[in-house]
């Protein structure tokens, strides 16, 4: 069995999107796998794509846009960025199902310090809107 890296859980399928009859499942800190499921009951790997190490992981939503050929995967963050590395949104060419090839991420907004910036937060309580200061 795989050594996991310090401070890693493991990985577990957060969820899987199902279009043409493959499904893009998103594993954590394990990547992104496509699956062929044109017969659920016998589903067969297409392939597997992890960038975790070296980046930070925590692989949460796929978007498959088939009519261009790409696959825009989401890592997740649910610490701030003071207490755990960038997430990053991954485009991926799905050309060539078997072989998918990371070719951009998604650039980083640097407008702003969204970690320092004091954010006002909407919240919907009973029927109504209240503002509070995070």
């Amino acid at each position: 069995m795989e050594k996991l890296p310090i401070g890693r859980a493991g990985f577990a399928l957060h969820h899987a999107v199902v279009f043409d009859d493959i499904a893009y499942g998103c594993w954590r800190d394990g990547g992104v796998t496509s699956l062929d499921v044109r017969d659920p009951s016998r589903p067969k790997l297409i392939a597997h794509r992890n960038w975790c190490p070296p980046f930070a992981g925590g692989t949460h939503s796929a978007l498959p846009l088939h009519d261009r050929n790409l696959l825009v995967v989401a890592d997740e963050a649910v610490g701030d960025i003071s207490v755990e590395p960038m997430k990053h949104t991954w485009i991926l060419d799905i050309r060539e199902p078997s072989n998918p090839v990371t070719i951009a991420t998604v650039p980083i907004p640097s407008e702003q310090d969204y970690v320092r910036r004091e954010a006002i937060l909407v919240r919907t309580i009973s029927g109504r809107t209240a503002r509070t200061p995070s």
